[in-house]
């Protein structure tokens, strides 16, 4: 199989995105092990008045159907 990559480790979301591309469609398996989950963040100064905005637009986003459907379109199934 010279020329041919057999496995590639790296962050799911990113993997899933690629995956999911016209040039890899159909040819590539993402597998459903997870090795360590590595959560996103936003940094935000101490004392930030953006803290408290921030999250609540996060938490109403992150609840909606919107993205979730966001989520599938790009990235497929997640679970």
């Amino acid at each position: 199989m010279a020329g041919r990559v057999q496995a590639v480790l790296g962050d799911a979301p990113t993997l899933r995105y690629v995956a999911r591309s016209a040039t890899y469609a159909g040819k590539v398996t993402i597998l459903p092990q997870t090795f360590q989950i590595e959560p996103y963040g936003i940094a935000l100064r101490d004392g930030s008045p953006w803290r408290k905005p921030v999250d609540r637009a996060l938490l109403h986003r992150l609840a909606s159907p919107a993205w979730r459907d966001l989520v599938y379109r790009y990235l497929g199934a997640t679970e």
